[in-house]
């Protein structure tokens, strides 16, 4: 029996591809997807982690500028608390 121009077999056969079984997929094809989803919550999360630590230096350093230009601190602690920060 055909149905319409294609006939009842249009469009693809899920149940004989090779990573289809049944109608669930290929558990390392979810194996897979699954790392490939925890690799870019990682990637996203890393980045925001690292733009938040130097948005906190640049803060700090701002306020120890301020802090020498009103002179509430002195050259030598300016550049020593300076130094203090840039370290890694």
């Amino acid at each position: 029996m055909m149905y319409g121009r294609f006939g009842n077999n249009f469009g693809p056969d899920f149940n004989s591809m090779p990573c289809f079984g049944n109608g669930f997929i290929h558990p390392f094809m979810m194996i897979g997807f699954l790392l490939i989803v925890a690799l870019v919550v990682y990637l996203i999360f890393r980045s925001h982690k690292k733009s938040h630590v130097k948005s906190i230096e640049s803060d700090a350093l701002n306020i120890l500028q301020m802090r020498f230009v009103k002179g509430e601190i002195n050259e030598e602690e300016y550049l020593n608390k300076k130094n203090i920060l840039k370290k890694d």
